[in-house]
């Protein structure tokens, strides 16, 4: 057998074991995002802190997206995992009241997203955010920052008491 068939056989073998580990690993990275459902790890939020990121947001795509990309954005530095392949744009179809119809509060929108995604009891949450009157003057409130941190306080302390109380 000459040389130059004998280093073609060799390449061809390590470049197919290649192809099977590879594809092998993918296949194990997929069946293990799979299997992970929500509600995804969740690590404690300063309010402060996200509302003045929410608040950056919001001056790119509105109440919506400005919530829910800086909550997700946060959890994807501290959590990673499953946050990773959510993209915050999602929610850039929520201005002014879903795409300018100002049917639903953005903001509270956002929240409720995260929530569903983050927390075990989030059907409770949500309606407890949503109960409360203090979210329905939010976008008559004329400064955004103190809107939002009046809301995400509101999010985070729902959030945590559904963590430890349900």
């Amino acid at each position: 057998m000459s040389n130059k068939r004998r280093e073609f056989i060799v390449k061809s073998l390590i470049g197919t074991a290649g192809l099977v580990v590879g594809g092998l690993s993918s296949a194990a990275a997929v069946a293990r995002s799979k299997k992970m459902e929500p509600p995804y790890p969740y690590k404690y939020i300063d309010p402060d802190m996200i509302a003045e990121k929410a608040y950056g947001y919001y001056l790119k795509g509105h109440c919506a997206y400005g919530v829910f990309a800086s909550i997700l954005d946060t959890l994807k530095e501290s959590v990673g995992g499953p946050y990773l392949g959510i993209p915050g744009e999602l929610f850039e179809y929520g201005k002014s009241g879903i795409n300018g119809w100002g049917t639903i509060c953005g903001a509270l929108n956002g929240a409720a997203a995260i929530i569903s995604i983050s927390c075990k009891g989030w059907k409770k949450v949500i309606d407890a955010l949503y109960s409360m009157k203090k979210p329905l003057f939010l976008c008559i409130i004329p400064n955004i920052l103190l809107s939002i941190k009046v809301l995400l306080r509101q999010v985070l302390q729902h959030h945590l008491y559904a963590t430890f109380q349900l």
